[in-house]
């Protein structure tokens, strides 16, 4: 600052710095926008300059502080060969995933690593990132010319040929609705159609040299574009497309079929159970029943009045009159013997009952699958290869030479179950009950992953989902290098070092914080030389809408969402289905009605009754600009608009972007393959989970799982997956958000797992590790690890442990997928022992600070519950249909959940714009506490948002107060001791 004289031209130097330090980025300057930064300079550096003597310097002046500001940070211009190197990087990046922010996140960590200011917006989108994704797809053309023969490009062009009315792509792009009989028929049908092309897909993709992340987004294209949109599309570029789709679209097939399958094996096991169960509560109640009459029986030989003389068959005819003889036989077995009913033999007679109906349906499924195993020599593997070939040949299990049937994976427990004896004494396996059991272990393999298939995505094997091995030793030190992971590049005896000496200080820290009473919320209770203690957790009311907002004027939902149009231009995501070929226009009215049926439940039909739009306008606009894609764009628009808002930080957490994910459960009206049946939350009903990440408020990713899909394999995919500028470095789910991996995983990533356990002394009791044996730590301490932490199996599989994050980073599989796999206890493998040992550390890490930390409880707790407000929100926005989904495809589910979010995040913006407006009027008025009140009031209320009634849409929305309700927010009498019947949660923690 000191190499200018002049003190106006001193204060442009230091915001200049200031500006570049928080961006990385010069910005052009003007005066009346800067002026109220350049008057804070000059009080805070003591210029000796008025506000009157600040001025516009001159472009000379403005580009030599630049030039002194780049040499004091080492930053540099992108140059011709800087954006020649940035140019190469993102075009290595498109073979992982041409998907343009993907390629634009790589271009600023490139740029941030080399200390080089981004190019400008043009040069990002045409020079670098538009030519790579270009280069990409020239590359890919000149590989299918000379791997696709005439004839394969004969039958893709067959593919928009009609039948039926239809185009032949159209038909294989259906999905079953669920995983009933019908359906998976005619899946199997659609998988006739698609071997062909899955064979040419499977003989041409690997000259290609596309990681699965790219295929699964060119495939994702043909779903983007309508048929007659692709046609019109260069043939090159359509095959490409057409290929990824056809051998996706083929392994999705696949999961459809054995999920299938193994929902049925479950559902005919609970069925057979239930049976069982049945039997034994009809046999106890008979027994009961029957031991009055044996006891009558008994007293035939004490009465004294039948003559001794009496025959036997007569008594026996008289005992058989008082109770029958099965009956009398079964209930004297029970008195002697003291053994009840058989439960697993009830259970096996009702697999008997049911076996025309279980192989009818069974037996199709299992002949559409291959199958691999672990183990070369596997009893499973061979037993169901046997039942294959028996299948593919028509051949009766009865005609089969019982000596050739595998018998090697029978369970001991239940081989006296599987066989019976014959008139002469001999064995007879019972085959009915053989070939059941077979699809039970069967199914309980593929869970385990000691079964797979090469052919689909969630059964496959870890190995196929990785990095294969021979490229992972060649190209190793590239891909580290290339992955934003600095602790990946750290030798693991030093990282382990490091780690150990942080831990251990950590355990001596919180006993001895114990042991001086400074931890007042740990009470210690000491019966004899049992202690027991109990953890006292701040209470946070999570409050479903505060009472401030009670107080403003009562607005329509469609002229909120008008509204906020006008301020962010998130309404540009809307772009029509052909592109720049069409000569539409896009009528807003129309499409923000569109996303106001769908987010509502109310349906596209309903709001053509409701609204002054007709029901064929609104499906021609649903269709044209409402697709799953122009929504989430939309989302990302409006998130990164109040990332941008004063107020935004206001809400961080301790300093921090704390953020929460969680799932939130909808019952459905029609089945599709997410809705799945959970007695808990649906009960006879089926449903799907919304999965959210919300971060200060805002629902800044979502996700459409299915009820059977633990949330917590979700998380990362949440977080490393997270479109927009909010980025959060802590991160809090509830018990469910905890498994195997995800501590090491978020660290090694750049997050910190935080998450908040139903039971916290049941897990500091069992799952707290130590780099010593726990005599170590002394007999005094209150948490010492159970067991020691094995670090040469750390150090021994580390190579292999960084091949799984490295994968993950350059998303060679689905990433919810792999995480599934590696955090399922029922696959064990040394290599996945290393990396659940090595979450055990920062596992540890979090519960001791956790129980240590009462402002990271209340911190946790906060973020939590802000996932709760959002819930309640989006809750009351479905209010339409009795809350029950309308929608009747996994695809029309996910776009309803997106433009849930949507009209979420345009009410919590409009909010914050209120209230962002009112906190800067209150501190003009230099009335500080009430605008720190104010900002700590949550802006996800709607109580002055009407969400019912008629709507109109054609005529000019109503004009929102805004101006009044910023005035009502600032005058209003808020304290911090205020009484209300939903209180403010923020305020409150």
């Amino acid at each position: 600052m000191q190499t200018f004289t002049d003190g106006a031209v001193q204060a442009v130097f230091v915001l200049q710095l200031g500006y570049f330090k928080a961006r990385q980025r010069f910005f052009s300057l003007e005066l009346a926008e800067v002026r109220t930064d350049l008057i804070f300079i000059l009080g805070h550096a003591r210029l000796a300059v008025t506000p009157d003597d600040l001025r516009t310097l001159n472009p000379r002046t403005i580009q030599q502080q630049r030039q002194l500001i780049l040499e004091h940070v080492r930053y540099r211009y992108a140059r011709t060969a800087e954006r020649t190197q940035a140019y190469q990087v993102v075009l290595q990046a498109a073979r992982i995933s041409p998907k343009p922010q993907y390629l634009f996140r790589i271009l600023l960590q490139h740029c941030a690593a080399e200390r080089v200011i981004l190019p400008s917006y043009t040069t990002v989108q045409e020079t670098i990132i538009g030519m790579a994704i270009t280069a990409e797809e020239e590359r890919l053309i000149a590989i299918l010319q000379v791997h696709l023969t005439p004839a394969d490009c004969v039958a893709l062009e067959d593919l928009f040929e009609q039948q039926d009315g239809r185009y032949r792509l159209t038909l294989l792009q259906r999905a079953p609705k669920d995983f009933s009989h019908g359906q998976l028929r005619q899946e199997r049908g659609r998988g006739a159609a698609l071997l062909p092309f899955y064979e040419l897909a499977t003989r041409v993709l690997p000259h290609l040299a596309i990681s699965p992340e790219g295929m699964a987004y060119y495939a994702s294209l043909v779903g983007y574009y309508t048929a007659t949109r692709l046609n019109d599309l260069d043939s090159w570029i359509i095959y490409i497309y057409l290929l990824c789709f056809l051998q996706q679209r083929y392994r999705r097939l696949h999961d459809h079929v054995l999920s299938g399958f193994m929902q049925a094996v479950k559902a005919y096991r609970d069925e057979a159970t239930a049976a069982a169960e049945r039997a034994i509560a009809a046999y106890r109640l008979t027994v009961t029943e029957d031991l009055v009459r044996a006891g009558q029986v008994l007293h035939l030989f004490t009465d004294d009045q039948i003559p001794p003389d009496l025959p036997f068959a007569t008594a026996q005819a008289r005992a058989f009159a008082l109770l029958a003889k099965e009956r009398l036989h079964v209930t004297a077995t029970s008195m002697t013997t003291g053994v009840g009913c058989d439960e697993t033999a009830c259970f096996w007679q009702a697999i008997d009952l049911m076996a025309r109906r279980f192989k009818g349906r069974l037996r199709p499924l299992l002949l559409n699958v291959t199958l691999t195993a672990n183990r070369a020599d596997s009893p499973l593997l061979e037993a169901v290869t046997f039942l294959q070939d028996c299948f593919v040949h028509g051949r009766a299990l009865t005609q089969i030479d019982p000596q050739t049937i595998p018998t090697r994976c029978l369970p001991v427990r239940v081989k006296r179950y599987l066989y019976t004896r014959t008139t002469d004494g001999a064995t007879q396996l019972v085959l009915d009950r053989y070939e059941f059991l077979i699809y039970q272990l069967l199914r309980a393999a593929l869970e385990a992953g000691d079964m797979c298939c090469s052919q689909r995505v969630r059964f496959r094997s870890i190995e196929d989902d990785l990095i294969p091995s021979a490229e992972w030793q060649q190209h190793k030190e590239r891909y580290l290098a290339a992955t934003p992971c600095p602790m990946l590049r750290q030798p693991i005896t030093d990282h382990l070092a490091a780690v150990e000496q942080e831990l251990e200080a950590q355990f001596n820290a919180v006993n001895e914080r114990i042991a001086t009473g400074k931890n007042t919320a740990l009470q210690i209770t000491q019966h004899g030389t049992t202690r027991r203690w109990s953890l006292q957790t701040p209470t946070l009311p999570i409050g479903d809408d505060h009472a401030l907002f009670a107080h403003l004027p009562q607005v329509a939902l469609q002229d909120v969402l008008a509204f906020v149009a006008t301020q962010c231009s998130f309404m540009t995501a809307f772009a029509h289905v052909l592109s720049r070929y069409t000569h539409h226009t896009r009528d807003d009215h129309v499409v923000r009605a569109c996303l106001i049926a769908w987010r509502t439940n109310l349906g596209l039909s309903r709001m053509g009754e409701m609204s002054d739009i007709t029901t064929q306008t609104l499906v021609r606009a649903s269709e044209n600009y409402l697709r799953l894609e122009t929504v989430r764009a939309a989302n990302t628009q409006l998130s990164d608009a109040m990332a941008a808002l004063p107020l935004f930080r206001a809400y961080d957490i301790d300093g921090a972007i704390h953020s929460s994910s969680d799932g939130q459960k909808f019952e459905t009206d029609h089945p599709t393959v997410n809705a799945q049946y959970s007695p808990k939350y649906f009960g006879l009903g089926k449903g799907v989970v919304s999965a959210t990440l919300v971060a200060n408020h805002v629902p800044v990713h979502a996700e459409l799982i299915s009820a059977h899909d633990h949330e917590r394999q979700w998380v990362f995919d949440l977080l490393y997956n997270n479109p927009t500028d909010i980025q959060p470095t802590i991160h809090s789910t509830d018990t469910h958000g905890a498994n195997q991996v995800n501590f090491a995983l978020l660290k090694v990533f750049g997050f910190t797992f935080a998450p908040r356990y139903a039971n916290i002394q049941e897990k500091m009791r069992t799952a707290l590790s130590g780099f010593h044996h726990p005599k170590h730590y002394g007999s005094e301490a209150l948490f010492r690890p159970v067991r020691k932490l094995n670090t040469t199996l750390i150090i021994s599989q580390w190579d292999e442990i960084l091949r799984i994050f490295v994968s993950l980073a350059r998303k060679t599989t689905t990433q919810s997928a792999l995480i599934s796999k590696l955090s399922s206890a029922k696959r064990r493998n040394r290599t996945l022992l290393a990396l659940w040992e090595y979450d055990h550390i920062y596992r540890s890490m979090h519960l001791l600070g956790y129980v240590d930390s009462p402002q990271m409880r209340q911190n946790v707790q906060r973020a939590l519950n802000r996932g709760e407000q959002y819930h309640q929100l989006k809750r009351a926005l479905t209010h339409a249909n009795a809350g029950k989904l309308r929608y009747g495809s996994d695809e029309e589910q996910a776009l309803w959940n997106e433009c849930s979010r949507l009209l979420v995040n345009a009410i919590v913006y409009y909010n914050m714009i209120l209230l962002s407006a009112a906190v800067t009027r209150r501190e003009q008025r230099s009335d500080m506490t009430g605008a720190k009140h104010l900002q700590a009031v949550s802006p996800v209320a709607w109580t002055h948002v009407n969400f019912s009634g008629r709507y109109t849409f054609t005529a000019e929305p109503t004009v929102v107060p805004v101006e009044g309700c910023v005035e009502a927010l600032a005058q209003d009498a808020f304290r911090a001791d205020e009484p209300a019947s939903t209180p403010p949660r923020e305020h409150l923690a």
